[in-house]
C-alpha cells in the first residue's frame, strides 16, 4: 500500500514539475514519471516519457533499458494473448512425471 502511495504521488506531482522551465529539460524528471506511468499500467505514457527522457539525453542506457524492456512485456503479453493458451509449456512441473 505504500508503494502505490508513493507512486500515486510521484504520477500526481509531475504535472507541477514539467511548468518549471528546467525540470522540464530533465531527462531525471520523465525517467522518474515513465516508472510511475509503468506500475500505474499506464504503457503508452509510461513509452512516451522514457522516449523523452532519451531525447533529452540519448547517453543514458537505463531510460532505453526501461522503454526496451517495457515493449519486451508487451510483445509477451501480446504473443501469449494470440496464443490463447495454445502455447508449449515453458517449464515441466515435478508433479508431471510418475514417481
Amino acid at each position: 500500500m505504500v508503494r502505490y502511495a508513493v507512486v500515486n504521488a510521484s504520477v500526481h506531482s509531475v504535472p507541477l514539475k514539467e511548468k518549471d522551465v528546467i525540470a522540464r529539460n530533465s531527462p531525471d524528471l520523465y525517467y522518474n514519471k515513465g516508472v510511475a506511468l509503468k506500475y500505474e499500467d499506464d504503457y503508452q505514457g509510461a513509452l512516451d516519457s522514457f522516449e523523452r527522457a532519451c531525447a533529452l539525453d540519448p547517453t543514458w542506457r537505463e531510460a532505453k533499458d526501461q522503454e526496451k524492456a517495457l515493449w519486451q512485456t508487451l510483445n509477451d503479453i501480446k504473443n501469449l494473448i494470440e496464443l490463447k493458451g495454445d502455447g508449449t509449456i515453458l517449464k515441466e512441473s515435478p508433479h508431471d512425471h510418475p514417481l
